[in-house]
C-alpha cells in the first residue's frame, strides 16, 4: 500500500546522533568518555552538546546509553524501506489505508490494507520480519471495491480484535463490521449489529475511530465522510455518525446517537443552511480537558474542523471557537500527543501550505486554503493556543496522515506526516512530488530531519500509522500511497 519504513536505533542522522561531539556521523570511545565526564560533572555540557539530547544542561544515564548505542551501531539513516521484503506489497498496487492490530492474539502486530479501487488484504505477521496474506484463510470477505478507513477494536469485549471498514464509491450504500470469531476468522455483521450506517444514498466514507465516550466499558464508533454528492439531495444526511455500543445489555450492537449526542457534521461551509455537505476526514476520541471523559476531535475540510467537549451525560458541546481551534483551512490529517511535555495533550492538524502567487490573492481562489498545518498547544481549561510557527511545523505541503511518536527514543514526541495529491490542476504540480515531513522534537521546537532520517518518499501519501512490527523496541512507520506500490 505504500512504504513500510523500519526504524533501527542503529540508524540515526549524523547531525542528530547522540554523543557525536564532532558532528561527523560517528561516535568514538573518546566521545563516550567526554559524555561520561559531563554526566559526573567533570566537564561542561558545551564539551559535547550532542550528548545532551534534550538540551536541559546535563547528561543523564539514558542519554549515555543512547550515545553508547550509537557508537556500537552507527549513525546512519533512521529508517529503511522494507515493504517488499516484508511481504506487504499489495500485489504491486497502490493503496491508501491501513490499520495495525494483533487480530490472532499471537503477540505480533498484523496489518489490514485496503483501497477503494480494489479488494484489500489482511497480512498476518509471521514474527520473523515478514507477513503473509491471510485474507482467505481468515474468511475475511472484503468488498471487491470501495473499502477505506479500517480500524481494529474489540467491540464485544470477548478479548479479540474486530474490524470496521468505511466505504467510498458511487455504488456504496453502507459500511462494514467484521466480527472476530476468536479462532482467526471473521464474519461480516454490520447490518444486524446496527453498525453499517446503511442508507439509500452514496457513501463516501473516510476514517473510523473507536472509543468509550460514555465510559460504560464498551467501545463506541465514530465514522467520517467527505462528499459533495449529497448536496441538494432530499432526505440526505451525512454518513459521519456516532454509534453507541449497547454495552452489557447487548455487547457489540449499536445505536446511532449522532443527533441526540450533538455531533452532527452536515453543515455547508459555504453558507447554505439547507445543503448537506459532509467534509470530515479524521476523528479521535480523546480526553483533552482532563475531566476523565473522552472528547471528540474531528479534522474537516474548508474550515469545518470541530472539537466537541464530552459533557459526561451522553452529549457533547461544540467548543471549537471558544477553545481557539478549528482555524485550519483544509483539515485532513490529525495527531494527538503531548509534544511539549507539560502533561496536557496537544492537537496537530495537517492542511495545505501554498506558495503559488496565483493562489494567494484571496482566500480559496484556487479551491483550497494556503496557510498550512496547525499545532494547537493545550493550555488547560478547554483552551488552546496556536503554536504552529513557534514549533516550526506549518509547511507540510499538501498534508494528509500524521502521527506523534518518539522515533529516536529520547523520551519526547517527534512528528511525522505524509502528503501529496493526484489533482491535475496546474497550481497543484508542486504538490505531486511533495517529500514527507519528519520533525525531531528539540525541547518543543521541531527540527525537520526527513532527508537525514531516510523518510523522503515523494509519492502521493494518504494514510500513515506507527507501530513496532518487528518488536525490536523502536517504532516503524507505514505509509499508504494513492499512486505508488510499496
Amino acid at each position: 500500500m505504500g512504504l513500510l519504513a523500519v526504524a533501527t536505533l542503529a540508524a540515526r542522522p549524523a547531525a542528530a546522533c547522540p554523543g557525536d561531539c564532532g558532528m561527523d556521523g560517528s561516535v568514538t570511545v573518546d566521545e563516550i568518555v567526554t559524555a561520561l565526564a559531563i554526566a559526573i560533572g567533570n566537564q561542561p555540557v558545551t564539551a559535547c552538546a550532542a550528548a545532551d539530547r534534550d538540551e536541559d544542561g546535563e547528561v543523564r544515564v539514558d542519554e549515555l546509553v543512547a550515545a553508547i548505542d550509537a557508537a556500537l551501531r552507527g549513525c546512519a539513516a533512521a529508517f529503511t524501506e522494507v515493504s517488499q521484503a516484508a511481504g506487504v506489497d499489495f500485489g504491486g498496487l497502490p493503496a491508501t489505508s491501513a490499520a495495525a492490530g494483533d487480530y490472532d492474539g499471537d503477540g505480533w502486530i498484523d496489518l489490514i490494507v485496503v483501497d477503494r479501487r480494489t479488494r484489500g488484504s489482511l497480512y498476518r505477521n509471521r514474527g520473523d520480519g515478514t507477513f503473509v496474506d491471510a485474507t482467505d484463510a481468515a474468511g475475511l470477505e472484503l468488498p471487491e471495491l470501495g473499502a477505506v478507513g479500517p480500524a481494529w477494536g474489540d467491540i464485544d469485549n470477548d478479548g479479540d480484535l474486530d474490524l470496521y471498514l468505511t466505504a467510498n464509491g458511487e455504488d456504496e450504500r453502507r459500511f462494514y463490521l467484521f466480527v472476530n470469531d476468536g479462532d482467526g476468522g471473521f464474519r461480516e455483521e454490520g447490518i444486524e449489529r446496527g453498525a453499517a450506517v446503511a442508507t439509500e444514498f452514496e457513501h463516501r466514507g473516510m476514517s473510523v475511530t473507536f472509543g468509550d465516550y460514555d465510559r460504560d466499558g464498551y467501545l463506541d464508533i465514530h465514522t467520517t465522510e467527505w462528499s459533495g454528492s449529497l448536496a441538494g439531495l432530499e432526505g440526505a444526511e451525512s454518513h459521519a455518525r456516532l454509534l453507541r455500543n449497547r454495552g452489557a445489555e447487548q455487547p457489540g450492537y449499536f445505536d446511532d446517537v449522532t443527533v441526540a449526542a450533538g455531533v452532527v457534521l452536515d453543515a455547508d461551509p459555504f453558507g447554505s443552511s439547507e445543503l448537506v455537505v459532509p467534509l470530515s476526514f479524521a476523528s479521535r476520541f480523546v480526553d483533552l480537558d482532563d475531566d476523565g471523559w473522552p472528547d471528540l476531535a474531528v479534522t474537516s475540510d474548508f474550515g469545518t474542523s470541530r472539537l466537541f467537549w464530552n459533557q459526561g451525560d451522553g452529549t457533547f458541546l461544540d467548543g471549537t471557537e471558544a477553545a481557539g481551534v478549528g482555524t485550519d483551512e483544509n483539515g485532513m490529517g490529525s495527531a494527538i500527543g503531548d509534544f511539549d511535555s507539560d502533561g496536557r495533550l496537544d492537537w496537530f492538524v495537517t492542511s495545505i501550505f501554498e506558495t503559488d502567487p496565483r493562489c494567494l490573492s484571496s482566500p480559496f481562489v484556487c479551491g483550497w486554503g494556503t496557510t498550512g498545518n496547525r499545532l494547537y498547544r493545550n493550555l488547560g481549561g478547554r483552551r488552546f493556543e496556536d503554536a504552529t510557527d513557534a514549533a516550526g511545523v506549518r509547511n507540510g505541503f499538501w498534508g494528509w496522515g500524521a502521527a506523534f511518536f518518539d522515533f529516536d527514543n529520547d523520551r519526547d514526541l517527534d512528528l511525522i506526516m505524509t502528503n501529496g495529491t493526484l489533482d491535475e490542476a496546474p497550481a497543484n504540480s508542486p504538490f505531486r512530488t511533495d517529500p514527507m515531513r519528519l520533525w525531531e522534537n528539540r525541547n518543543g521546537v521541531m527540527e525537520e530531519v526527513s532527508e537525514r532520517a531516510g523518510t523522503t518518499s515523494t509519492a502521493a501519501g494518504k494514510g500513515l500509522l506507527v507501530f513496532d512490527y518487528d518488536r525490536d523496541g523502536d517504532l516503524d512507520v507505514y505509509i499508504g500511497n494513492d499512486d505508488a506500490p510499496p
